[in-house]
Formats: C-alpha cells, structure tokens, sequence
C-alpha cells in the first residue's frame, strides 16, 4: 500500500489527526520490535482515536496484534502468543483464563516501513528546499551532531528587530543632505562600517556611546519575548539541542525562549577555557558582537570590530570552534556585506565545511558560495504553501519561518 494512501485513510477514521503527526507515530513505531498503545498516546490522548489507528495499522497488514503475559502460577517470565486462545507454555490453559496477566502489544509486518518513511519524508521536503539542494540537506543531517547554529540578524526578525541594516539605518537623526545621502548609500551596499564612521564623524545626535544606548533601549523596547512558536523559529533552533550556540545578535531571543537558561549575557571575553566549553554541554549561547544587557560589550563600529577578530585569545576561541565543529548560519543574507567579510576573515583563517540555510537561492550563486566552504541549502519561500493567518510580521518573514520550521524537524527527526 502507498504511504499517501494509508495516510488519507487514517485523516479520515482519525478525528483531527494531521499528516505530520500521522508520520510522527509511523516513523516511533517502525523503530521497534514491539510496542505498547502506550509508545503513541502522547501523539493520540483520545483513547478512542488510538484504538482506531491501530485498527486502521492492522487492516491494512502495517502490524499485527500479539500478546505479552505472565503466569501466575507457573512462571515468572513474560511470553509472547499471539493469540488469547494460544495455550500458556507453563500451566498450558489459554491464555485468556486466570492466572493470567496479559498485555496486547503490537508487530510491525511490513518490513518496508521505514523505508517508506523516508522516502515520503524526502519527497515532502521538496515542497520547502529546492531538489536540487537535498543531498546538502541530507549531509547537514549526518552530522547535526557536530553542528553549531550561529545565528545572524534575520532570526529575530519575526520578533519585531529589523536586520542590521534596518536596525543602523534607524539612527539617521541628526544628518543632513550630502551626510544623510552618503549614509544610505553605504547602507544601501551593505557597508555598515562606514556607515557608522560616517555616522560618528558627522551626526550632531549620536556619539559612538549614544548610538550603544540607542540600539540597548530600541531592542528592549520593540522585542518581542511572549510571540507564540508557530511566528518565529528561536524554539526551532533550540530543538536543535546544540552543545552551544553563537550570534552576532545583541539581543536575548535565545536566552528568552529557552527559558530555564538564565538572562546572563555570555560574550568572548566570559569564554576563559574552550574545553570547558565543549565539555559542559549546556546549551551555552556566546554573543560574539556583544549583549544588550552590557551596553560596553557592543560590537558596533569598526574600531570595536577590530578589538574583537586582532584579539589573540579570540581568534583562538573561534579557530578551536571552527576546526572541531560545522557551523550551520542561520538569518545571514549572502549579500550582505557585514556577513560575507564576517564570514571571509574566519574562512581565510581555518577553512572547513560548513553549511547557510537561504532563502529563493538562484543555481548561479552556488559556486561563490562553495568556493568559501559553505554548503548552501535554499528554502523556498516564493513558492511556500503557508497560509497566512494574520500581521504578525511581513508575508514573507512568516514564509521564512514556514519553511524552516519543516527544515529543522527534518534535522531532528
């Protein structure tokens, strides 16, 4: 039988069961021998709706019903018949009669299961990664273990921060003409750096420490820490379950939405012994730019950019990372500018494999990408089949979020 077709089968017969849950179960059960009702009923509460996706299972020959029990009088060991008539190996009365206790457990029949699974979950994810990118998909998957999200700017977006970009262009009060225009145009490319320095230079409003405590108090106020799941993808990430976690983020999403991690921001200079680090295994998420919360710690103009990649013991730090670990980039934009010299300047340094997750990805921009190390894997947003429910962010961040949601469960699964 077609997987799709028992799928459909069991939306009917099951009340409100999805297709995701229905390969949830399918995917638990053929990793099994045996197994008990009570392996599925955290998919499946109803008692009902279970029973009836068993029954649905054993129809259909998935698996079949067998009997584990014990002999009270006789015996200590647990047996296996599988029928209640089948007559007990010890007292040799049928099972069904006292002193028995019996337990209904399940088979797998079809040996194909698995196999099936993981074809109709490859073919699924053609509908959020382009074909032709599923074998680096495939690859990110093997090692996942050995993987490290670092995370840009785009992450936080359905969280109500605009990107880089849009977070510096916020501080353009206080220039005026040639100093305004030249200010965009840097932007515009991507040159953040300049940017800033023009904006020091020039601005009559912000000194470098004012445009610090101008970036602490516009996150603290437009953040959004309470924003149900299914609109940003910070608890996907964090199902991810990675020893440690780097952004270039100022702000706490991570440290927010994981909950039982404390608010304490951990930047570079707290990172005193890299084996600690990948000993403790602590979820530990490093602020490479700095934290909102130490206003000092700030990676913003290019004098503190600097102070940060010359340090010894950081290049270090990050060297030791990028030599035992993958990075997986997750919300970098492969032309932005501040990514790509972010990215080249460790590259130049230690080399590796590592892989960037992006979106609407054209076939011509591949090779850049490979020639610098990086396995690309392009979710589709153009083409995504999210439904949208309301303005919690733009149509296309919550397509972003869509699709990479489905992204990570395949990571994880």
């Amino acid at each position: 039988m077609l997987l799709t077709t028992l799928i459909n089968i069991v939306k009917q017969r099951v009340n409100g069961i999805d297709e995701n849950a229905i390969i949830d179960i399918l995917d638990t059960i053929s990793n099994e021998d045996l197994f008990t009702k009570e392996i599925i009923s955290s998919y499946l509460a109803n008692g009902d709706d279970l029973q009836t996706f068993l029954d649905v299972l054993c129809e259909h020959n998935i698996i079949e019903t067998m009997f584990n029990y014990e002999c009270e009088d006789e015996g200590d060991d647990v047996e296996i018949a599988k029928s209640l008539q089948d007559n007990c190996m010890y007292c040799k009365r049928s099972i069904e009669e006292s002193p028995h206790i019996v337990r209904e457990i399940y088979k797998i029949k079809n040996d194909e299961l698995s196999y099936l699974i993981e074809k109709h979950i490859d073919e699924g994810m053609e509908r959020y990664v382009g074909r032709e990118y599923i074998t680096n998909l495939k690859e990110l998957k093997k090692r996942i273990r050995d993987v490290v999200p670092f995370l840009g700017s785009g992450t936080s977006i359905p969280l109500g921060l605009p990107n880089w970009v849009g977070l510096i262009r916020e501080l353009q009060d206080g220039l005026y003409d040639d100093d305004l225009r030249q200010f965009n145009n840097y932007l515009d490319a991507g040159d953040i750096f300049n940017a800033l320095d023009l904006l020091v230079e020039c601005s009559i409003t912000y000194s470098e420490t004012e445009i610090k405590t101008f970036i602490k108090d516009y996150i603290h106020e437009h953040i959004k820490t309470e924003l149900d799941e299914k609109y940003h993808n910070i608890n996907d990430i964090l199902k991810l379950n990675s020893d440690f976690y780097i952004t270039t983020n100022y702000d706490n999403a991570l440290s927010f939405y994981k909950g039982k991690f404390s608010t304490s921001p951990f930047i570079l200079d707290d990172l005193k012994d890299l084996q600690d680090l990948f000993e403790e295994k602590n979820n530990r998420i490093i602020h490479l730019h700095g934290n909102v919360e130490r206003k000092e710690s700030l990676v913003v103009t290019k004098k503190d950019y600097e102070k940060v990649y010359e340090s010894e013991k950081n290049k270090n730090i990050v060297n030791g990372i990028m030599t035992r670990k993958h990075f997986l980039f997750i919300g970098f934009s492969f032309t932005d500018k501040y990514f790509t010299d972010l990215y080249t300047l460790l590259q130049n340094n230690i080399g590796g494999q590592h892989f960037i997750i992006l979106s609407d990805l054209h076939r011509h921009q591949v090779k850049s990408l490979r020639d610098i190390g990086l396995k690309p894997i392009s979710i589709k947003v153009n083409e995504s089949e999210y439904v949208k429910e309301h303005d919690v962010t733009s149509e296309k961040t919550q397509k972003i979020v869509h699709s990479l949601k489905h992204v990570i469960n395949y990571l994880i699964r």
